[in-house]
């Protein structure tokens, strides 16, 4: 830890909060605390002599930060849930960080359950952070097979964009997604290749033209992919490879 460092910074550096929204929160609940002294304030000097407390627990940065690719298998959800399985119960299975790192790490973004493909997993708040608050609009290819060959018309629609609903405040809307760019593999099988991420969005685009999804994978997020990682597989990279491939 360095002299001195603000505490929403520190918060951010300890691995339990996955973005900058949730450590705000923390502060405006009154659940922070320096020296048992409450502190609402982000921009607090957190010092080498003081001890920050969360809900009364004793919270320290992470002496390392942890980047993964996973590739997810189908039939794992993205978040925790202690009665189905879910991509904890694959990180709990790696061998290379201890059960405190483990603890730690978060998956940023998320996949439907009943879809495979590329999870960023790590305990870099900054990075989480960063991915949301960015400008920046992040490509992320999918491999999809569908139930039946896709029609020029709608291959040329989906380039365009297509209405889906959504819901919102526990509202029903219409949505028009933005531009896509799609890759023909086969008749049945293509690359679509979106920068935005509607809840069960490709399904959605598909349905809403008449298709029913078979298969559908996450090949690619930015210029991160992946490769050969087979269903349950992941891979360590170094801070530099995910920021580079995401920002670079």
């Amino acid at each position: 830890m360095p002299h001195k460092i603000k505490l929403r910074r520190f918060l951010a550096n300890t691995g339990i909060f996955r973005n900058r929204y949730e450590t705000e929160k923390a502060l405006e609940s009154g659940l922070v605390k320096v020296d048992n002294k409450t502190v609402k304030g982000g921009s607090f000097d957190v010092k080498k002599k003081h001890h920050v407390f969360y809900n009364n627990k004793e919270i320290k940065m992470v002496a390392k930060s942890i980047y993964i690719i996973l590739n997810k298998p189908i039939g794992y959800l993205s978040q925790k849930d202690p009665s189905r399985k879910n991509v904890y119960d694959i990180v709990n299975q790696m061998k290379e960080f201890s059960d405190d790192e483990k603890k730690t790490m978060f998956n940023v973004g998320r996949l439907d359950i009943d879809t495979e493909g590329l999870l960023i997993m790590t305990n870099d708040g900054q990075l989480s952070n960063k991915i949301i608050n960015s400008s920046k609009f992040f490509e992320k290819t999918y491999f999809v097979i569908l139930d039946k060959p896709l029609l020029p018309k709608d291959k040329l629609q989906l380039e365009k964009g297509v209405k889906i609903v959504v819901k919102k405040d526990g509202k029903r809307l219409y949505y028009k997604t933005r531009e896509a760019k799609v890759k023909l593999l086969d008749d049945k099988e293509l690359e679509l290749t979106i920068t935005e991420g509607k809840k069960r969005q490709i399904r959605k685009m598909l349905m809403a033209l008449g298709y029913a999804v078979v298969f559908l994978k996450r090949i690619s997020i930015g210029r991160l992919s992946t490769g050969s990682l087979t269903p349950g597989q992941h891979k360590i990279l170094a801070k530099e490879e995910i920021y580079d491939n995401l920002f670079g």
